[in-house]
């Protein structure tokens, strides 16, 4: 079952909370990349990439990566430089883990 705003059925509770985790994390690392003036264009294009394929998954369509293998490359790219966006970018994977993606 996905998370369309076009089902009839709406999705079980569990998944309903998860999504909204995964959207409190994004605004959350949207936060951190905002703030974090280190970031080049190429990091904020790669986390730009992120949110985009979480938004399909959230409008449940298919992706052709994982997100969670992409978020937790993005963990390794950016914990010894910019450690807060590597922080909100691991509970977005967190987050896309409880989602049972």
């Amino acid at each position: 079952m996905g998370l369309s705003l076009l089902s009839l059925e709406p999705p079980p509770k569990e998944i309903m909370m998860s999504a909204r985790e995964l959207h409190e994390s994004l605004d959350d690392l949207r936060e951190q990349v905002d703030d974090d003036p280190g970031l080049s264009a190429e990091d904020h294009d790669a986390v730009g990439e992120l949110f985009e394929a979480c938004q399909a998954l959230l409008e449940s369509r298919p992706q052709e990566d994982t997100l969670v293998e992409r978020a937790e490359a993005l963990v390794e790219r950016f914990e010894v430089e910019h450690p807060a966006v590597a922080a909100s970018v691991h509970q977005v994977a967190q987050a896309l883990i409880n989602m049972g993606v």
